[in-house]
């Protein structure tokens, strides 16, 4: 084929491209919001009479709706109206469909002007039909759709209209823009946060020490961990010293990192030919594999802060815990004692450097507490992801760290699954985990003095208690592993030095740490945990514990370590250690056989959500020792970086499903009612929410909720976006958050008890009965409204275990004279208790 053949050919498919995009662009993208459509629940639309739906778009540029109609009337007219809520008398836009054209049962669509700023907006459509004209409209569960509900002459009832919405393409490559923008906005901060104060500590103690990394990509790493165990450990001791110093807390660290860099760099000393040998420097000194680790880096942090486009606040239960301890934190400036005015308890024993590190996110982005925990939570997800980097860098090089990171990156559910379940301190606890056992592991080769070794590990070792207290056992599996490698070398197993550096870190960070823990251990709730007796897991004979770990680990765990326990005895003595450190982790549960300190907490489900870390790290050595001399000739370099990127962008578009709203507590119209209780109920109403009583465990976590229970005994859970109302509206529920009823002790002796009776009295009696108004009247404290979230069982969806009848019925209190119907809006409702049934 001749050239000019060959640039003809070209030139036509590009054009045959170019007009594809075009057409594409002039088609409209559909979102399936609803498309359940159920025979019993059809609706018939008449005339002088209206059917509608609240929604939210997700998407900016929203042109129309399709509606699921059958036929009836052939004569006519729809009108679809469409306004901001159903309070709203002003329309912003209308559409007609002409009735002849239902002909048969399908989807129908009303199209109109394009809304530019429609993402997340909440909306109200509505159908009307002209005299004597008649329609059918497909309808499904009231479950079938979260932010909205179906209404009847513009009240809310109990189902969903079966609708979908249609976007211009433009708003959905604005939004594209938009997420990318904020991505590069979030990554900046988190640079500028969780980076600029450990770096600028990193430079002061390789002054004075002597090197401590070997390349910038690993300082990097470093530098993260330094930053964030530096903001737990002081706004702990500024605490103890009584301080509060409210955003002090975000500011004083950057601002005295970047004066150290200032200092460190002298650009007051630059010149014109400085700039010129700096960039020549970097032309030559920046390899191959630096640029793939900026990409990587790049690529997760945008895949991560796409994760969590549309979510208004963080999802399932842990998060409301998560959320309450942020914004109470930003109210009063500091470490607290009081919960009020979120629930009558008097004590804080949670691990805080989580919600520290979110807090000064907040401090310096002037975010809400829900929208912040979001943001950093996922800027610490990226950074939990960067943490694998430097030991693995340390193992085997820069390939193997760029592999680990793409491995839990991209690769594996963990960490990035954590989203959906709000476990944020343990995603974090991890990452300063392997912050800390980094200084540990190249403590053994350090040169120079000695303090600086031991104030780097000791500081994110303290780090790590301070944000996730199970992390100290995980320390102390990957020390116990170092050694067991150590001991084949008897000069470095007999190393003085190595071994003052583990002691002195352990005394350091644990004297950092230790007020904390000593103050909350000083307190019955926790003290009683930890001492707590692990016999309801008895290991009786060597039988009873193979099939215990048998159940605990499933087959794949063991099989993966079990071949890069092979693997990794080809590489180097380094690359075994990440399976030592597994098999470790994996064999810590029997230590609760034991009568030890503290051993009650270890708990398998962590530890098996915490495989992820040996595991990216043995792949990833075993990759990067492999792929290596790919990178050596340029030919396959630039081929395998191409295959390289493929694979990553193919596996971020898969990840990107992995966050599930599902595991949304509060939807959108909870929102709105959360907004209108903090507008126009009292600061002293007390709210029945709908709940459970959890008292046993089954499911992924039940080893865990089995555990609290045989320590605390059953406790009341709250089961729908009535979780949130605490929060959101600073109004108090009659179901704190279980944190609070397992470890935290009440202002008023009994209260936690009264809490778990009165929910199981509404569980066996209806709140309207005699018996259900003489519970609530019985509570230590009035309980003045009751709520029912839009979706009535959010909990109950995805585990199994906890009773999942409804705490109040709907019927009931709108026929009760005790109760007087204040809010309706979509699925939720607002009553309040008329308290002179009390008397």
């Amino acid at each position: 084929m001749t050239r000019d053949k060959l640039m003809h050919d070209l030139y036509h498919r590009v054009w045959l491209w170019i007009s594809l995009l075009l057409l594409s662009a002039c088609t409209a993208f559909v979102d399936q919001e609803q498309p359940q459509h159920i025979v019993d629940l059809t609706v018939i639309l008449q005339a002088e009479s209206s059917v509608g739906q609240t929604f939210v778009a997700h998407h900016a540029c929203l042109n129309g709706v399709d509606v699921w109609l059958e036929p009836g009337s052939t004569k006519g007219d729809i009108r679809l109206h469409l306004r901001t809520d159903p309070q709203s008398d002003i329309d912003l836009v209308t559409a007609d469909l002409p009735l002849r054209q239902v002909n048969q049962a399908g989807f129908y669509h009303f199209s109109f002007a394009p809304l530019l700023d429609s993402h997340n907006h909440y909306y109200y459509f509505f159908l009307e039909i002209g005299e004597a004209d008649h329609v059918f409209i497909g309808a499904g569960t009231p479950e079938a759709y979260a932010n909205g509900s179906l209404y009847r002459d513009h009240q809310p009832a109990d189902a969903q209209m079966a609708f979908r919405l249609t976007y211009n393409w433009s708003g959905i490559v604005i939004g594209g823009i938009q997420t990318l923008l904020q991505a590069v906005g979030a990554l900046i901060l988190s640079g500028i946060l969780y980076g600029v104060p450990g770096w600028a500590l990193l430079i002061v103690l390789q002054r004075y020490g002597g090197p401590a990394v070997r390349h910038w990509t690993e300082g990097v790493g470093v530098a993260a961990g330094l930053s964030l165990a530096l903001y737990p450990c002081l706004m702990l001791w500024t605490y103890l010293l009584g301080l509060r110093l409210g955003a002090v807390y975000a500011w004083l660290p950057v601002l005295l990192g970047f004066a150290i860099l200032v200092w460190h760099y002298r650009p007051w000393k630059w010149r014109l030919g400085t700039f010129r040998t700096f960039s020549q420097i970097c032309i030559k000194k920046i390899s191959w594999p630096d640029l793939v680790f900026i990409g990587v880096v790049g690529i997760i942090s945008l895949q991560r802060f796409a994760m969590i486009r549309g979510l208004e606040l963080p999802l399932w239960m842990d998060s409301i815990q998560h959320t309450m301890i942020v914004q109470h934190l930003l109210e009063e400036k500091g470490i607290f004692q009081s919960w009020r005015p979120y629930a009558p308890y008097q004590t804080f024993s949670q691990q805080f450097g989580f919600h520290t590190l979110v807090a000064v996110w907040a401090w310096l982005t002037g975010s809400a507490a829900p929208q912040a925990v979001l943001w950093a939570g996922q800027a610490l997800n990226v950074l939990a992801v960067l943490s694998l980097y430097p030991l693995a860098y340390r193992i085997r090089g820069v390939w193997a760290g760029v592999f680990a990171m793409l491995l839990a990156g991209v690769g594996l559910q963990f960490p990035a699954f954590y989203t959906n379940w709000g476990r944020y301190p343990q995603m974090c606890g991890q990452a300063l985990l392997l912050f800390a056992v980094w200084w540990g592991w190249c403590a053994q080769k350090a040169e120079g003095k000695l303090w600086p070794w031991v104030l780097g590990g000791g500081l994110t070792f303290a780090g790590m208690t301070l944000t996730y207290y199970r992390m100290v056992f995980h320390y102390g599996t990957f020390i116990l592993a170092s050694l067991l490698i150590f001991a084949k070398a008897t000069h470095t197993f007999t190393k003085r030095r190595y071994w003052l550096c583990l002691l002195g870190t352990v005394i350091f960070g644990g004297g950092i740490a230790f007020p904390w823990l000593f103050r909350i251990m000083t307190q019955s709730q926790v003290s009683a945990i930890a001492r707590a007796s692990t016999s309801q897991f008895p290991f009786q004979n060597l039988v009873q514990m193979g099939q215990q770990v048998s159940i605990t680990w499933p087959f794949m765990h063991a099989l993966w370590i079990f071949v890069g326990s092979l693997l990794a005895i080809w590489v180097n003595e380094a690359a075994i250690l990440p399976v030592v450190w597994a098999w470790l982790l994996m064999a810590l549960p029997i230590l609760r056989m034991f009568p030890l300190p503290g051993v009650s907490i270890i708990q398998s489900f962590t530890i098996s959500t915490s495989l992820y870390m040996p595991r990216a790290l043995v792949w990833g050595t075993l990759l990067g020792h492999w792929g290596e001399p790919l990178w050596a000739k340029k030919w396959s370099r630039g081929l395998a970086t191409v295959v390289l990127f493929v694979v990553v962008l193919y596996r971020c578009l898969i990840s990107l499903q992995w966050v599930e709203r599902s595991y949304d507590f509060a939807t959108w119209p909870d929102i709105r009612a959360a907004q209108w209780v903090a507008n126009h109920l009292p600061s002293n109403a007390l709210i029945v929410i709908r709940g459970t009583l959890y008292s046993d465990g089954t499911g992924s976590q039940g080893e865990e909720t089995a555990w609290w229970t045989a320590v605390v005994g059953p406790h009341a859970l709250g089961m729908d976006g009535g979780s949130w109302l605490s929060v959101l509206s600073r109004r108090m529920a009659t179901i704190p958050l279980p944190y609070l009823l397992q470890s935290e002790a009440p202002e008023q002796a009994g209260y936690t008890e009264a809490v778990n009776r009165l929910t199981q009295r509404l569980l066996e009696v209806p709140v309207t009965s005699a018996d259900g108004i003489a519970a609530l009247c019985q509570f230590p404290l009035p309980i003045t409204h009751i709520y029912l979230g839009q979706r009535q069982v959010a909990l109950g969806k995805l585990i199994t275990g906890p009773t999942l009848t409804p705490l109040v019925d709907v019927l009931q209190l709108q026929q009760s004279p005790a109760f007087r119907l204040l809010y309706q809006q979509d699925q939720v409702r607002i009553f309040e208790f008329d308290r002179t049934f009390c008397r």
